[in-house]
């Protein structure tokens, strides 16, 4: 399947993390709708430590403007056409947002033969929507070598041009050619070079041959980060026998962390990084946050909580302060109810009273 790319890089790079995330499910005819927390939205874009709700709402409301069309460069040798919008809705309630595909798409996306699942990390480098839109459409072909030949028409149809838009094939072949190849070759794990087919002297229609990049290095991956969750329920995890190699206070703390769900390296790695008494005063905020069963990812909380030091006297502050700040909030949203509900029960006083005295005066 190849997206003609109308969404702009951020929608698009959304889209794909949003998909990324469903991929487990799509084969679950009863998971019809799928969950993110936003703080892993934002982790995944990149944005971690900038967000902002207002853009974030109206990327998502692109999402479900913006169309996909599948199978316009007839990779699977089928006849079936086929257009939706990239989300068929989508919901945030408490942190969580709630999402869904249509029906048709949804057939698609689960189609591994119609879509190349990305690299996250590799689509967030791209600064520009040409690139990320030619990458796509050679990753979907990677297996293969190279792309079918594709008309120039259809070229421009899926990097998402309107009439008029680059109609010199000079300035389309800069700018959405070479200039993307140069970003894909020099930040991706692909090496690209574009053959083009000529009549007449003029380009008539390009394929991209798509080989390995030699020299790319994945980003390794940082040493202490969200864990992956261990299959255990929560608060039960079994003894590893590695255990008694440490001593007493360790071995018991690395136990008590693997009953949070925390994968043991990642375990190790916190014994090794933090003192164990800010490991212990947070696992014991977290245990008590738990009773409130509002956490959502155990063990991903709980490395947050160490990471970022939730039990620190200044971070305590912090939180009481923001608790008060939303209680004065909700005070002030009840007084203004209550006044307006006031208000308006006066004025239909009054519009009864004046009614009655005018009937009176009759």
């Amino acid at each position: 399947m190849q997206v003609s790319h109308r969404a702009s890089l951020n929608q698009y790079r959304a889209w794909l993390v949003l998909l990324k995330n469903a991929m487990p499910e799509m084969g679950d005819p009863s998971a019809t709708t799928h969950k993110i927390r936003l703080a892993d939205l934002w982790q995944r874009l990149g944005n971690e430590g900038n967000r902002n709700d207002a853009y974030l709402k109206n990327l998502l409301r692109g999402l479900v403007d913006v169309k996909v069309e599948w199978n316009i460069l007839n990779k699977c040798k089928e006849t079936e056409w086929g257009v939706a919008s990239l989300l068929a809705g989508v919901r945030i309630r408490a942190g969580l947002l709630e999402y869904d595909y249509s029906t048709f798409l949804r057939e698609r996306l689960h189609n591994p033969r119609m879509f190349a699942l990305l690299n996250l990390s590799i689509v967030n480098r791209f600064t520009s929507k040409y690139s990320l839109a030619l990458y796509c459409i050679a990753a979907d072909y990677k297996g293969l070598n190279a792309t079918p030949f594709i008309p120039i028409e259809k070229y421009r149809q899926l990097m998402g041009l309107d009439a008029g838009e680059y109609e010199d094939f000079r300035a389309l072949n800069r700018r959405l050619i070479k200039e993307p190849l140069e970003e894909i070759n020099r930040l991706s794990d692909l090496t690209i070079n574009a053959e083009y087919v000529k009549e007449c002297r003029r380009v008539v229609a390009v394929r991209f041959h798509v080989q390995k990049n030699p020299t790319w290095q994945p980003t390794p991956p940082p040493q202490v980060g969200l864990p992956v969750a261990n299959p255990s329920s929560p608060l039960i995890a079994p003894t590893p026998e590695s255990i008694a190699e440490l001593p007493p206070p360790q071995a018991a703390l690395l136990h008590r962390l693997l009953k949070f769900g925390i994968a043991e390296p990642q375990a190790r790695e916190f014994l090794k990084t933090y003192d164990l008494a800010r490991i212990c005063q947070n696992l014991d905020l977290v245990e008590a946050t738990l009773k409130r069963k509002i956490i959502e990812n155990l063990p991903a909380y709980t490395a947050c909580a160490i990471i970022k030091d939730f039990s620190s006297p200044q971070r305590a502050a912090l939180a009481e302060r923001k608790r008060k700040h939303l209680e004065a909030l909700a005070a002030h949203d009840a007084f203004v109810k209550q006044s307006k509900q006031e208000s308006d029960a006066a004025l239909d006083r009054a519009i009864a009273s004046r009614k009655q005295t005018g009937f009176a005066d009759h």
